[in-house]
């Protein structure tokens, strides 16, 4: 019987190597595990030591596993099949290397696929630049491209490395720290260094925002932005914090609120606030409301075409966007408007495009507004001599 099973299988391939096809299906995998066989093939030549467990297929690579794994390749350097069992099979890849799994897909110059028990337990892609795509939650694929990309199976995240660049649902942008995309959440989260000072610029429409770390849900519509955090919106809108959470987001950032934390800076509409906190909303695409908080927090804004600003500070200072007013909230609040200094225990209402304000009444009868009205201005009143010393 053995010299019999010899001489088939020698048989056998010797016809598949003169017909340049090879195709093999691995065998011993395990019913437990529930995966499905794995089977190769190319149009190349084929070399292949059972003993030692290698083979090496070259053009037109390719391995499948149903229902939804392909990989191609130019050129496969497979170690630890023995016997052609593939089950953990580690593979070499190069040369327009193309990888589908569960809707990923990835292309590269190069890649290492490693199977643990016949399922993916990593994969690493390089290119200039190797891409990877995965469905989004909006009907468009997300998308990213870097030098290396690898997957962790037992993770189930993708890991871009090396001038990353990417359009996750609405966002697009660039970075240079790693960052590490789930797949079945599709959160994405930027990698902490020790001491990694690069950022991650990232835009939608006219805004753009930047920070040290970020971490997205796209379809929960959240993100979470931290260390030297900037919005910008053109024209006219920077928002500068340390730490920025963003929720209803779903439509990039043209709805959504933020919510803003030590350090913060806003410039909007030649208005100027700094603050402790604060709370910026959006609504198609405009600034529909602020407010911050601060110890105090200041506030500086335009009155008028005369180049004077109203401004001082404050315990609160909310902006509303649809009325274009400013409400001014402290214990007391100070301001200065123009050359006109004051204080008041009673809120204050600033009208941006009228550069006017008035005393709000909070029906506290012992609530005042004191000021210095126009001391530049005011004529002396004439001083009265002396008529004991006049001569």
């Amino acid at each position: 019987m053995q010299p019999l099973i010899h001489d088939s299988r020698r048989s056998l391939l010797k016809v598949l190597a003169a017909s340049g096809v090879a195709a093999w299906l691995a065998t011993g995998v395990a019913a437990r595990d529930a995966t499905a066989p794995i089977v190769a093939s190319n149009k190349g030549q084929v070399h292949f030591n059972l003993p030692a467990g290698t083979q090496t297929l070259e053009k037109d690579v390719e391995l499948r596993q149903a229902p939804d794994t392909l990989i191609r390749a130019d050129k496969a350097e497979g170690t630890n099949l023995p016997g052609g069992n593939y089950d953990n099979g580690h593979w070499v890849l190069s040369g327009a290397v193309h990888i589908e799994f569960e809707d990923t897909v990835l292309d590269a110059n190069s890649a290492t696929v490693i199977f643990d028990k016949g399922r993916i337990r990593t994969i690493t892609v390089e290119g200039t630049p190797a891409r990877f795509s995965h469905p989004g939650t909006t009907g468009e694929r997300n998308q990213g491209q870097a030098n290396t990309i690898s997957y962790d199976g037992n993770r189930r995240q993708v890991r871009f490395a090396g001038q990353t660049a990417y359009a996750f649902g609405p966002y697009e942008g660039i970075s240079d720290k790693p960052l590490i995309y789930d797949l079945d959440s599709t959160e994405i989260t930027s990698e902490k260094g020790r001491s990694d000072d690069s950022r991650i610029i990232f835009t939608f429409r006219n805004m753009q925002a930047s920070a040290r770390f970020w971490r997205a849900n796209i379809n929960g519509g959240t993100q979470v932005l931290e260390q030297d955090v900037e919005l910008r919106r053109t024209p006219g809108t920077l928002i500068r914090a340390e730490k920025a959470e963003g929720s209803n987001l779903t439509d990039g950032y043209d709805e959504g609120q933020w919510t803003l934390t030590r350090k913060v800076q806003i410039e909007y509409q030649d208005g100027a606030l700094d603050a402790d906190t604060a709370t910026v909303a959006f609504g198609a695409g405009e600034v529909r409301s602020i407010q911050v908080r601060g110890t105090p927090a200041r506030f500086s804004y335009p009155a008028g075409s005369s180049g004077q600003r109203f401004e001082g500070r404050a315990d609160t200072v909310s902006f509303d966007g649809d009325k274009r007013q400013v409400r001014i909230v402290g214990h007391p609040s100070r301001y200065t408007f123009g050359i006109d200094q004051g204080s008041s225990d009673k809120p204050l209402l600033y009208e941006l495009d009228k550069g006017a304000f008035r005393s709000e009444d909070n029906g506290d009868a012992d609530a005042h507004v004191r000021g210095t009205f126009n001391p530049r201005n005011r004529v002396p009143t004439p001083r009265t001599p002396d008529r004991s010393t006049a001569q």
